[in-house]
């Protein structure tokens, strides 16, 4: 954690009358009644480097870049962060020599209007789905970008890498949360499975089906803003994780519902995502990207078994999650098609 985070924190605090601050692995935000600052935490995962102010300064502006394509009500600006005598202030010239950090600005939603809270109380309806569905076909066909490069991240070798590496880390937790048959069955249908696709990977790339997609699209990642139906928090910080299929956009959500025992707003969704992007193709690839999205799920989940800060009960549960995703991920390789 650099030096100046949690003073910063406690300066974007003082902002508002009553802040709530929010924690995740990458990121401080602090909520106020209309506004809201988020702060990318000063560490490097590899996938993920915030380390210095400038990679930071980058990173938030490719945050609000990204999401301005879907959320443009709710992203509002990036401020520089001047440090002076001990405190703090923010101000607009981005490129100046003495910054110390950068904050990006939102509004405030909230908390009840998350998707993922809207679903826990049984608020989440058909018309919810069919409003994201077209909300995202239409940023998958006008609004996300398809370069070369882009393009270049959809070939199979990158896809089959993507398997191997859910595959090499899974093996770890063999015996924790995914027996050794269970195992074995997941390799072989995982990279057997996406051999049979290797020519639908191919033309889907050629098809211009690869593009700058959201890239962690769930429930949790989408609300409703002003009462619209809004995704937010695109992938900012790795071009692997949101230079992807369309489909394998899609397909974040459908497996999510489904893991949460919703297959009847999965299928409206699905449905009425195809009905607006007629991708009837990208069918043939959508259970094997459902069961790498639940892979990735389960191995990430299965991560925490591994903390020795983590306390048992919190270990006991995150094994059931995990195992419950490995599950997931065997039984749409097994379906090789979906519900529609």
């Amino acid at each position: 954690m650099s030096q100046n985070t949690p003073q910063l924190i406690q300066f974007l605090e003082t902002k508002f009358p009553s802040p709530q601050l929010f924690q995740t692995h990458i990121s401080f935000v602090v909520v106020g009644n209309e506004k809201t600052f988020k702060v990318k935490k000063p560490m490097n995962f590899g996938f993920l480097n915030f380390e210095t102010p400038e990679l930071r300064k980058e990173f938030c502006l490719e945050e609000l870049r990204l999401n301005s394509k879907m959320a443009d009500s709710l992203y509002n600006k990036v401020w520089a962060v001047k440090e002076s005598e001990g405190s703090f202030e923010l101000h607009d010239d981005l490129d100046a020599a003495d910054n110390v950090d950068y904050v990006l600005e939102m509004n405030s939603f909230k908390q009840e209007e998350l998707f993922s809270n809207l679903f826990k109380e049984g608020k989440l309806t058909d018309a919810h789905f069919t409003e994201l569905a077209q909300t995202l076909a239409d940023f998958h066909a006008n609004k996300a970008d398809c370069t070369d490069e882009i393009l270049s991240y959809g070939a199979f070798e990158n896809v089959q890498q993507i398997a191997k590496d859910n595959l090499d880390l899974s093996a770890l937790f063999i015996g924790k949360s995914i027996s050794q048959d269970d195992y074995n069955t997941l390799e072989k249908e995982s990279l057997e499975g996406l051999e049979e696709l290797k020519s639908v990977i191919a033309a889907r790339v050629e098809n211009k089906k690869t593009k700058e997609c959201h890239g962690d699209l769930h429930l949790n990642n989408i609300c409703v803003y002003q009462g619209k139906v809004t995704p937010f928090d695109c992938i900012e910080f790795n071009k692997d994780f949101r230079f992807i299929d369309t489909m394998y956009d899609v397909s974040f959500l459908y497996m999510d519902l489904v893991y949460n025992n919703a297959q009847d707003l999965a299928t409206h969704f699905l449905n009425k995502y195809l009905e607006f992007s007629n991708d009837f193709e990208g069918l043939k690839l959508f259970p094997m990207y459902c069961s790498m999205r639940a892979i990735i799920r389960a191995k990430v989940t299965s991560l925490l078994l591994n903390d020795e800060n983590i306390s048992q009960e919190v270990k006991d549960e995150a094994q059931k999650t995990a195992a419950a995703y490995y599950q997931l991920g065997l039984d749409f390789l097994k379906k090789k098609e979906v519900t529609l």
